[in-house]
Protein backbone atom coordinates (compact mmCIF):
# COMPACT_ATOMS: atom_id res chain seq x y z
CA UNK A 1 0.00 0.00 0.00
CA UNK A 2 2.80 2.61 0.67
CA UNK A 3 4.65 1.47 -2.30
CA UNK A 4 1.78 2.70 -4.13
CA UNK A 5 1.09 5.49 -2.31
CA UNK A 6 4.64 6.29 -3.29
CA UNK A 7 4.15 6.01 -6.92
CA UNK A 8 0.80 8.69 -7.47
CA UNK A 9 3.13 10.90 -5.74
CA UNK A 10 5.26 10.89 -8.49
CA UNK A 11 5.43 13.88 -10.85
CA UNK A 12 4.27 13.27 -13.93
CA UNK A 13 2.88 15.69 -16.64
CA UNK A 14 -0.10 14.67 -20.38
CA UNK A 15 -1.65 16.59 -22.38
CA UNK A 16 -5.19 17.60 -21.80
CA UNK A 17 -8.49 17.65 -23.69
CA UNK A 18 -10.16 20.65 -21.15
CA UNK A 19 -13.78 21.17 -22.03
CA UNK A 20 -15.69 24.13 -20.36
CA UNK A 21 -17.34 22.22 -18.03
CA UNK A 22 -13.23 20.20 -16.69
CA UNK A 23 -11.84 23.92 -16.55
CA UNK A 24 -14.94 24.83 -14.04
CA UNK A 25 -14.60 21.71 -12.03
CA UNK A 26 -10.77 22.62 -11.65
CA UNK A 27 -11.22 26.31 -10.81
CA UNK A 28 -13.27 25.47 -7.98
CA UNK A 29 -10.08 23.67 -6.06
CA UNK A 30 -8.61 26.74 -6.78
CA UNK A 31 -7.70 28.20 -3.78
CA UNK A 32 -5.06 29.90 -3.60
CA UNK A 33 -3.74 31.85 -6.57
CA UNK A 34 -3.45 35.58 -8.32
CA UNK A 35 -5.92 37.97 -8.58
CA UNK A 36 -7.64 37.89 -12.25
CA UNK A 37 -6.54 39.31 -15.17
CA UNK A 38 -9.36 39.70 -17.37
CA UNK A 39 -7.19 41.09 -20.29
CA UNK A 40 -5.06 37.94 -19.60
CA UNK A 41 -7.88 35.73 -20.21
CA UNK A 42 -9.35 37.74 -22.74
CA UNK A 43 -5.69 37.67 -24.32
CA UNK A 44 -5.68 33.69 -23.93
CA UNK A 45 -8.99 33.04 -25.04
CA UNK A 46 -8.56 35.35 -28.48
CA UNK A 47 -5.42 32.67 -29.06
CA UNK A 48 -7.58 29.88 -28.72
CA UNK A 49 -10.21 31.15 -31.35
CA UNK A 50 -7.51 31.65 -34.04
CA UNK A 51 -6.21 27.85 -33.06
CA UNK A 52 -2.78 29.48 -32.59
CA UNK A 53 -2.80 27.98 -28.85
CA UNK A 54 0.11 25.24 -28.25
CA UNK A 55 -0.13 22.13 -25.86
CA UNK A 56 3.41 20.74 -27.12
CA UNK A 57 5.61 24.37 -25.79
CA UNK A 58 6.24 23.07 -21.98
CA UNK A 59 4.36 25.71 -20.25
CA UNK A 60 1.88 23.42 -17.91
CA UNK A 61 -0.73 24.06 -15.84
CA UNK A 62 0.13 22.71 -12.35
CA UNK A 63 -2.23 20.88 -10.30
CA UNK A 64 -0.91 19.32 -6.97
CA UNK A 65 -0.93 16.39 -4.69
CA UNK A 66 -3.89 16.59 -3.09
CA UNK A 67 -5.45 17.58 -6.67
CA UNK A 68 -5.62 21.30 -5.94
CA UNK A 69 -4.60 23.94 -8.95
CA UNK A 70 -1.40 25.99 -8.66
CA UNK A 71 -1.10 27.39 -11.89
CA UNK A 72 -3.29 28.18 -14.84
CA UNK A 73 -6.72 29.78 -13.64
CA UNK A 74 -6.21 32.27 -16.42
CA UNK A 75 -5.71 29.39 -19.37
CA UNK A 76 -8.76 27.79 -17.39
CA UNK A 77 -11.00 30.59 -17.53
CA UNK A 78 -10.37 31.28 -21.10
CA UNK A 79 -11.42 27.69 -22.04
CA UNK A 80 -15.03 28.99 -20.33
CA UNK A 81 -15.05 32.10 -22.32
CA UNK A 82 -14.07 30.45 -25.68
CA UNK A 83 -16.34 27.51 -25.12
CA UNK A 84 -15.06 24.98 -26.61
CA UNK A 85 -12.43 22.53 -25.86
CA UNK A 86 -8.96 22.68 -25.91
CA UNK A 87 -5.80 21.04 -25.00
CA UNK A 88 -3.65 21.97 -22.89
CA UNK A 89 -0.22 20.32 -21.15
CA UNK A 90 -0.46 19.82 -17.22
CA UNK A 91 1.78 18.93 -14.93
CA UNK A 92 0.53 16.32 -11.54
CA UNK A 93 1.92 16.00 -8.37
CA UNK A 94 3.28 19.34 -8.24
CA UNK A 95 4.42 20.28 -4.45
CA UNK A 96 1.74 21.64 -2.42
CA UNK A 97 4.18 24.67 -1.08
CA UNK A 98 5.58 25.43 -4.74
CA UNK A 99 3.05 28.34 -5.07
CA UNK A 100 5.85 31.23 -4.04
CA UNK A 101 8.42 29.67 -6.69
CA UNK A 102 6.06 29.06 -9.80
CA UNK A 103 6.29 32.44 -12.78
CA UNK A 104 9.25 33.43 -11.47
CA UNK A 105 11.09 33.73 -14.86
CA UNK A 106 11.16 36.87 -17.05
CA UNK A 107 8.26 36.65 -19.34
CA UNK A 108 9.31 36.81 -23.37
CA UNK A 109 8.26 40.49 -24.84
CA UNK A 110 7.69 41.52 -28.48
CA UNK A 111 11.71 42.64 -28.60
CA UNK A 112 12.58 39.33 -27.29
CA UNK A 113 10.89 36.91 -30.68
CA UNK A 114 11.97 39.17 -32.57
CA UNK A 115 15.78 39.35 -31.20
CA UNK A 116 15.43 35.91 -31.59
CA UNK A 117 14.10 35.84 -35.11
CA UNK A 118 17.55 37.79 -35.60
CA UNK A 119 15.86 40.60 -36.95
CA UNK A 120 18.26 43.24 -36.59
CA UNK A 121 17.45 46.74 -34.57
CA UNK A 122 14.97 44.46 -33.02
CA UNK A 123 14.13 47.00 -30.29
CA UNK A 124 12.99 49.75 -32.44
CA UNK A 125 11.54 46.89 -35.22
CA UNK A 126 9.26 45.88 -31.75
CA UNK A 127 7.85 49.67 -31.16
CA UNK A 128 7.04 49.93 -35.03
CA UNK A 129 5.45 46.77 -35.78
CA UNK A 130 3.32 46.86 -32.60
CA UNK A 131 2.40 50.32 -33.87
CA UNK A 132 1.54 48.23 -36.55
CA UNK A 133 -0.63 45.34 -34.98
CA UNK A 134 -2.48 48.83 -33.49
CA UNK A 135 -3.42 50.01 -36.58
CA UNK A 136 -4.31 46.24 -37.80
CA UNK A 137 -6.78 46.48 -34.39
CA UNK A 138 -7.96 49.94 -35.73
CA UNK A 139 -6.55 51.90 -32.77
CA UNK A 140 -3.15 53.35 -32.95
CA UNK A 141 -4.04 55.25 -29.84
CA UNK A 142 -4.23 51.54 -27.93
CA UNK A 143 -2.31 49.90 -25.50
CA UNK A 144 -2.44 46.86 -27.14
CA UNK A 145 0.64 44.23 -27.75
CA UNK A 146 0.36 41.60 -29.87
CA UNK A 147 0.58 38.11 -28.60
CA UNK A 148 3.93 35.99 -29.04
CA UNK A 149 2.23 33.55 -31.88
CA UNK A 150 1.99 36.92 -33.81
CA UNK A 151 5.04 38.50 -34.06
CA UNK A 152 6.51 36.30 -36.86
CA UNK A 153 3.32 36.76 -39.24
CA UNK A 154 3.04 40.52 -38.59
CA UNK A 155 7.11 40.52 -39.75
CA UNK A 156 5.65 38.34 -43.10
CA UNK A 157 2.45 40.87 -43.30
CA UNK A 158 4.96 44.35 -42.93
CA UNK A 159 8.36 42.98 -44.04
CA UNK A 160 9.41 46.39 -45.37
CA UNK A 161 9.40 48.15 -41.96
CA UNK A 162 12.77 46.18 -41.06
CA UNK A 163 13.86 48.90 -44.35
CA UNK A 164 12.46 51.36 -42.48
CA UNK A 165 13.67 51.17 -39.31
CA UNK A 166 17.05 50.48 -40.99
CA UNK A 167 16.70 53.95 -42.81
CA UNK A 168 15.98 56.14 -39.41
CA UNK A 169 18.93 54.28 -36.96
CA UNK A 170 21.20 55.52 -39.78
CA UNK A 171 19.57 58.78 -40.08
CA UNK A 172 19.71 59.37 -36.29
CA UNK A 173 23.31 58.16 -36.05
CA UNK A 174 24.01 61.16 -37.61
CA UNK A 175 22.01 63.84 -35.21
CA UNK A 176 23.78 64.91 -32.26
CA UNK A 177 21.95 66.48 -29.19
CA UNK A 178 18.34 66.04 -30.84
CA UNK A 179 17.87 62.41 -30.27
CA UNK A 180 15.05 62.76 -28.63
CA UNK A 181 12.99 65.03 -30.48
CA UNK A 182 10.61 62.28 -32.14
CA UNK A 183 10.58 58.93 -30.51
CA UNK A 184 12.67 56.46 -33.11
CA UNK A 185 10.25 52.92 -33.42
CA UNK A 186 7.11 56.11 -33.83
CA UNK A 187 9.35 57.43 -37.01
CA UNK A 188 10.31 54.08 -38.35
CA UNK A 189 6.51 53.08 -38.23
CA UNK A 190 5.69 56.60 -40.08
CA UNK A 191 8.78 56.41 -42.59
CA UNK A 192 7.45 52.73 -43.09
CA UNK A 193 3.85 54.31 -44.04
CA UNK A 194 5.13 57.50 -45.36
CA UNK A 195 7.33 55.05 -47.78
CA UNK A 196 4.55 53.17 -49.26
CA UNK A 197 3.46 56.56 -51.12
CA UNK A 198 6.67 57.51 -51.91
CA UNK A 199 9.72 56.45 -50.71
CA UNK A 200 12.34 58.85 -51.56
CA UNK A 201 10.18 61.69 -49.75
CA UNK A 202 9.28 59.84 -46.97
CA UNK A 203 13.13 59.65 -46.36
CA UNK A 204 14.09 63.65 -46.99
CA UNK A 205 11.08 64.42 -44.89
CA UNK A 206 12.89 62.65 -41.68
CA UNK A 207 16.15 63.43 -42.88
CA UNK A 208 15.00 67.11 -42.78
CA UNK A 209 13.17 66.90 -39.27
CA UNK A 210 16.03 65.08 -37.43
CA UNK A 211 18.92 67.17 -39.31
CA UNK A 212 16.94 70.64 -39.93
CA UNK A 213 18.95 70.87 -42.84
CA UNK A 214 17.98 73.18 -46.43
CA UNK A 215 14.39 74.43 -44.16
CA UNK A 216 12.65 77.09 -45.14
CA UNK A 217 10.11 78.75 -42.40
CA UNK A 218 7.45 78.13 -44.55
CA UNK A 219 8.69 74.31 -45.02
CA UNK A 220 5.35 72.03 -43.04
CA UNK A 221 8.69 70.40 -41.46
CA UNK A 222 10.07 73.59 -40.22
CA UNK A 223 7.21 74.18 -38.01
CA UNK A 224 6.64 70.52 -36.91
CA UNK A 225 10.80 70.51 -36.07
CA UNK A 226 10.17 73.59 -33.85
CA UNK A 227 6.80 72.17 -32.37
CA UNK A 228 8.70 69.19 -31.18
CA UNK A 229 12.21 71.19 -30.39
CA UNK A 230 10.06 73.54 -27.83
CA UNK A 231 8.54 69.72 -26.66
CA UNK A 232 11.97 68.80 -25.67
CA UNK A 233 12.44 71.73 -23.19
CA UNK A 234 8.58 71.84 -22.13
CA UNK A 235 8.18 69.89 -18.50
CA UNK A 236 4.68 68.71 -19.88
CA UNK A 237 5.61 66.25 -22.63
CA UNK A 238 3.12 66.28 -26.02
CA UNK A 239 1.70 62.15 -25.69
CA UNK A 240 2.73 60.33 -28.78
CA UNK A 241 -0.04 59.75 -30.43
CA UNK A 242 -0.28 64.07 -30.82
CA UNK A 243 3.27 63.67 -32.25
CA UNK A 244 2.31 60.98 -34.44
CA UNK A 245 -0.74 63.24 -35.62
CA UNK A 246 1.43 66.49 -36.19
CA UNK A 247 4.07 64.37 -38.31
CA UNK A 248 1.25 63.16 -40.33
CA UNK A 249 -0.37 66.92 -40.87
CA UNK A 250 2.96 68.23 -41.45
CA UNK A 251 3.30 64.93 -44.29
CA UNK A 252 0.12 65.77 -45.53
CA UNK A 253 0.97 69.62 -46.33
CA UNK A 254 3.97 68.71 -47.72
CA UNK A 255 2.87 66.28 -50.25
CA UNK A 256 0.16 68.59 -51.12
CA UNK A 257 3.14 71.99 -51.36
CA UNK A 258 1.51 73.98 -48.90
CA UNK A 259 2.10 75.59 -45.93
CA UNK A 260 1.53 74.55 -42.21
CA UNK A 261 0.07 77.03 -39.49
CA UNK A 262 -0.65 76.35 -35.65
CA UNK A 263 0.03 72.47 -35.09
CA UNK A 264 -3.31 71.21 -33.16
CA UNK A 265 -5.03 68.16 -32.42
CA UNK A 266 -8.00 67.22 -30.71
CA UNK A 267 -9.17 64.76 -29.56
CA UNK A 268 -12.72 64.94 -30.93
CA UNK A 269 -10.92 65.24 -34.43
CA UNK A 270 -10.77 62.22 -36.71
CA UNK A 271 -7.45 60.66 -36.78
CA UNK A 272 -6.15 62.42 -40.45
CA UNK A 273 -5.17 60.18 -43.46
CA UNK A 274 -1.75 59.68 -45.05
CA UNK A 275 -1.73 61.13 -47.75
Amino acid sequence: MAKKQRRSNVQRSEVIRYTPELAKEILERNELNRYISWPTVHKYANTMKRQGWRSDNGAAIKIDRAGKLKDGQHRLLAVIEVGVPVHILTTFNVAEDCFGTIDCGKPRRTCDIISILNVPNYTTVSGALTLCYREECGNLASAAIPDNDMIEGLLERHAKLVDSVATVVEIRHQVRGLKGLFPQSLAAYLHYRFSQKDPEAATRFFEQLYTGEDLKKTNPVYRLREKFVADMASTTKLPRIYKMVYAIKAWNATRNGGTLGLLRWSSTEQFPAIA
